[in-house]
């Protein structure tokens, strides 16, 4: 069993306690970010990780594990979403495929039906057609983009690398709008860009504790103290 308690920091907290908060959090996702790579595309062993990270980064195993358990979740609650769109997507493709094989089979009747007609159709009829056409086109389209992501989707299930990205995904794409004719970001330059990114990556902080572990957490705790 997990537990987890949410502490806010006070304005009571000196320059000095806070710049150390500060140091700890860019070294904490840095090594969030590395063990990430080496964990979940790289696939190293987590016995062999375990003491180089601690011997890289002067950490503990707890803070280790901790830091590991988080990443687990992370990539664990993903999949599961994952197993969830895949099946949705699925289902999309094969109502898209029933609907075309319907569609082209009515477009072919009217193209028979010129044929037989002395290559003419009824205004009505030719209107509907090209209507259908353009019907077929669109789904076509909605076909090819479905079964592009349902590789996508069956990739991440089969490597389980769900393709993480700290910072979050919608910020990261943001910077290729920056120079061009439709930037709707907030941003003018890459660099304003860049220092909100690396903000959003390394704002935060996550220590695991368990119930076998003193005051439910060996790496952090808090402790009343009278007045």
């Amino acid at each position: 069993m997990l537990m987890k308690t949410i502490v806010g920091i006070t304005e009571e907290l000196t320059f000095n306690q806070l710049s150390k908060l500060d140091s700890f959090v860019i070294l904490y996702n840095k090594i969030l970010h590395s063990l990430y790579v080496d964990l979940f595309i790289k696939n190293l062993p987590i016995k062999d990780l375990s003491p180089a990270y601690q011997d890289k980064y002067l950490i503990s195993k707890r803070h280790f594990d901790s830091i590991r358990k988080l990443l687990e979740g992370k990539v664990s609650s993903i999949l599961a979403l994952n197993k969830s769109y895949l099946s949705e997507i699925k289902d999309k493709i094969k109502t898209i495929e029933k609907t075309l094989l319907t569609q082209i089979k009515t477009f072919n009747s009217y193209k028979e039906k010129y044929k037989s007609n002395n290559n003419q159709l009824s205004l009505i009829e030719t209107n509907l057609k090209q209507k259908l056409f353009t019907k077929i086109q669109y789904n076509h389209v909605r076909l090819d983009k479905l079964k592009s992501k349902l590789k996508t989707l069956e990739k991440i299930k089969e490597t389980g690398n769900v393709k993480l990205c700290f910072g979050s995904n919608k910020l990261f794409r943001q910077q290729f709008q920056i120079n061009s004719d439709n930037n709707l970001t907030e941003f003018k330059f890459h660099e304003q860009w860049y220092k909100e990114f690396d903000y959003q990556r390394n704002k935060e902080f996550t220590l695991i504790g368990s119930k076998d572990e003193s005051a439910g957490n060996h790496n952090a705790q808090i402790t009343h103290v009278k007045d």
